[in-house]
């Protein structure tokens, strides 16, 4: 499915921010001069369980409009507990100056120093991100389903 033929399917506001949920992906905004922790994080999370369930793919794109504050960014990507949303293919920040480029490009280390091979991808238009992420989705879709058929034909 490509992003243009993403639904809305649910907008939640909460203090954290304002997180679009679609067919295949979020987006998330935090809000400004927020302080970005774990359990917050944890709470947007919570809700991919009702709109994707265990094995519908999506992606998260993080739309850096806001100031916000992440003093403890590391702490955050280790605990976030990737291995539980084993659905969860692919994440695309749009950063739209260079030193929230700088900080996003420190968050992909972490990440990539977790999870090497994990789709981490920064961007300066959100058009670019949801392409890519579509793509992303798409291929782990084709990915899956070749692992399904290979089952079935044993």
């Amino acid at each position: 499915m490509l992003h243009s033929d993403q639904k809305l399917l649910k907008e939640v506001n909460i203090k954290l921010g304002n997180f679009k949920f679609y067919s295949n992906y979020i987006i998330g905004k935090v809000s400004s001069h927020q302080e970005v922790v774990i359990e917050k994080l944890l709470e947007v999370f919570g809700f991919t369980e009702r709109f994707y369930g265990n094995e519908k793919k999506f992606g998260y794109i993080s739309n850096r409009e806001n100031v916000f504050s992440s003093k403890a960014i590391t702490d955050i990507y280790t605990k976030l507990p990737f291995d539980e949303f084993t659905n969860f293919v692919g994440f695309a920040i749009v950063a739209y100056n260079q030193s929230d480029k700088k900080i996003a490009y420190m968050e992909q280390q972490i990440v990539h120093q977790k999870i090497p091979n994990f789709p981490f991808e920064i961007f300066s238009t959100m058009e670019d991100a949801k392409y890519w992420l579509s793509m992303i989705i798409k291929k782990s879709e084709e990915i899956e389903l070749k692992k399904k058929n290979t089952v079935l034909k044993k």
